[in-house]
């Protein structure tokens, strides 16, 4: 009597973990799954043409219909295909072979993906990021599909995965990123239409969270708990010239001499380290230069405003500014974070009647559609130092009354 081998199922493929040789789960009718040590999961297909015994590899196992993954139900159906090429004399491993030749030089969306990304002039930071969320959230998906085949349908596939584990905004920034993918490849010549044009139009709202940031009622405590503050004297300085300059921090963390203009009072940030990739001029009120005067004798031999203990050529850590908060008593980051700074700034001087156009440029939010007419670094400035000098007074007033 025959043995009668058990058809798997989903649950039993999801659970199969790997060992340390490869080993196979029968399906029966000569389809398997072949579970490597690396803990992929490949189906094959057993075959036999002109007396010799031969595997036939269909693909990848995937459950959740990603592009270019085989799911159960296409395993068995690509098997009855393999099946009947060997019955009609064909050997399925040629035909793979010719069909693979065939297509030699068709573009895949991952291939352009990582060429546009390559070519992209962003701070290293924000490019890792960009290349981390394509390749967690579209590649599994689309990354196999030659460019040119590439649907609306898949586009909303992306985005229907994503949104569904309720990441609306990342969900967003994904699409938007394989809109340019597309857009790069009608550059090249690879496709005639952007099928991911206008799909973030018709995606779920994000409501927008603002990270936690000190109110003006709170500051008067926070100031003089910063003036007590015993740590490192340059740990101290930067974070009142977080608070003084509202840049983000890393900008600030990355500082080095060179940007500083003691004489014209300026602090001129290089496109390069900029995330808007724009050159990007602060003011500096006069507190702002006399804590970069006092950094000066403790710094200043160096290249970096705020090197790392035992290693000048490196700056602090991104949890250097952080960590004064914990010491300070605030440890709660739901209610105030290093970069909320930069929200507190923008919250009192809007509040205060500031032109909105300076406030946005001064935090360097703003594209160059953003801002209402035409300008450039020039413009504005005499606004924004009245401003950065106004702002400074305002904080030194609050902290007087405590």
């Amino acid at each position: 009597m025959p043995k009668i081998i058990k058809r798997l199922t989903n649950q039993e493929i999801s659970n199969a973990e790997s060992k340390e040789k490869p080993y196979r789960l029968n399906d029966g009718d000569r389809l398997h799954l072949l579970i490597r040590p690396n803990g992929r999961k490949v189906w094959q297909v057993s075959y036999t043409l002109a007396g010799k015994k031969n595997t036939h590899t269909i693909g990848e196992f995937s459950s959740d219909n990603r592009i270019g993954f085989v799911s159960l139900k296409e395993a068995r159906e690509l098997r009855d295909c393999v099946i009947k090429l060997v019955k009609d004399g064909v050997d399925p491993n040629q035909r793979k072979q010719d069909v693979i030749k065939k297509n030699e030089g068709i573009k895949t969306f991952e291939e352009i993906a990582r060429q546009w990304h390559e070519k992209g002039n962003w701070v290293e930071r924000y490019k890792k990021r960009i290349i981390s969320s394509l390749e967690n959230d579209a590649f599994p998906f689309i990354g196999k599909k030659p460019i040119s085949q590439i649907t609306r349908a898949d586009i909303n596939a992306v985005a229907s995965q994503i949104e569904g584990r309720g990441k609306l905004e990342a969900a967003k920034r994904v699409i938007k990123r394989c809109e340019a993918v597309i857009d790069y490849s009608i550059h090249l010549g690879l496709c005639d239409q952007n099928v991911a044009m206008g799909v973030t139009r018709f995606m779920k709202a994000h409501v927008k969270k603002h990270r936690p940031f000190l109110k003006e009622k709170d500051f008067p405590e926070f100031l003089n708990k910063l003036d007590n503050y015993q740590g490192r004297d340059y740990i101290k300085i930067a974070m009142g010239l977080q608070i003084l300059t509202f840049v983000r921090p890393g900008e600030l963390r990355n500082a080095p001499w060179s940007e500083i203009d003691f004489e014209n009072k300026i602090w001129r940030i290089p496109a390069k380290r900029m995330k808007m990739r724009r050159d990007h001029i602060v003011p500096l009120s006069k507190q702002a230069l006399n804590l970069l005067a006092h950094l000066k004798g403790i710094t200043g031999s160096g290249k970096l405003l705020f090197p790392a203990v035992n290693k000048a050529y490196k700056p602090i850590s991104d949890t250097a500014l952080l960590k004064v908060l914990k010491t300070m008593g605030y440890v709660d980051e739901k209610k105030i974070t290093v970069h909320g700074f930069r929200h507190s700034a923008s919250t009192l001087l809007n509040e205060n009647q500031f032109n909105a156009d300076a406030i946005e440029m001064q935090l360097a939010h703003a594209s160059k559609n953003q801002i209402r007419g035409t300008y450039n670094h020039a413009q504005y400035l005499d606004e924004r130092t009245k401003m950065m000098q106004w702002y400074a007074d305002y904080l030194d007033l609050l902290k007087q009354k405590i």
